[in-house]
């Protein structure tokens, strides 16, 4: 079955992004394409890099830090809106 409501994004970051974050709607899935760092996924901390996938499920809190460039697989669409920043 092919999904019209799955979209791909590459991240690049040389840091991280700090802000934690909720996203209300989607189901978040990276993949570790290079590099490494780690997700603070509610109250797990988990290291990740090259060829690890990291799962997101709606409405929970995260946020992450590292060197690393990813492949972000969202489920459905993502619109800032969607997305509450603690």
């Amino acid at each position: 079955m092919l999904s019209d409501k799955v979209e791909f994004t590459v991240i690049e970051t040389e840091e991280g992004y700090e802000t934690k974050i909720i996203e209300k709607e989607c189901i978040f899935s990276y993949f570790i394409l290079e590099g490494s760092g780690s997700f603070e996924i509610g109250d797990n901390i988990e290291k990740c890099s090259r060829g690890d996938l990291v799962f997101i499920p709606a409405n929970t809190a995260f946020q992450y830090t590292g060197k690393m460039k990813m492949l972000l697989v969202s489920a459905p669409w993502w619109f800032p809106e969607q997305e509450e920043t603690l």
